[in-house]
């Protein structure tokens, strides 16, 4: 599971980031999408005074704590799957392959296979949030 979180939202404390850093780890989202808060006019928090406004430096300082986290909890959720096979859908070609599995992780095979192309990939190891992984040949009834 995914989400998307809007830091710096007005009155927001560090107390309230602070726990919402803590929620985040613990339901263990697989990505987090992170949005420092602007203002859009005719909204209601756009009405709301400067006075409990975050400022940007505090925005730019909690959007990176975010998006450290969730680069962290990426690399855990990917490495679930290591030892597994996988069924990949081939983006970008060359000598090696990369395309996205149907819950959107990165795959890498080192092996000029067409874009567009589905493939069954065993999970070898990871570099980061991406999985790498050896295409596994088709068997024939011959």
């Amino acid at each position: 599971i995914a989400t998307d979180i809007i830091v710096g939202f007005p009155y927001e404390t560090e107390q309230l980031f602070q726990e919402t850093l803590k929620n985040a780890e613990k339901f263990q989202f697989s990505k987090i999408h992170v949005f420092p808060f602007s203002k859009r006019t005719g909204t209601k928090a756009a009405s709301f005074e400067e006075k409990y406004n975050v400022n940007e430096k505090e925005k730019k300082l909690r959007s990176q704590k975010l998006c450290d986290l969730s680069h962290k909890l990426e690399i855990e959720f990917s490495k679930r799957f290591i030892g597994k096979t996988l069924e990949v859908l081939i983006e970008k070609s060359g000598e090696e392959s990369s395309g996205l599995t149907s819950n959107y992780l990165r795959v890498k095979v080192k092996e000029n296979i067409p874009n567009n192309t589905l493939i069954q990939v065993q999970i070898t190891g990871q570099n980061g949030s991406i999985l790498l992984g050896k295409k596994v040949e088709e068997k024939t009834n011959e």
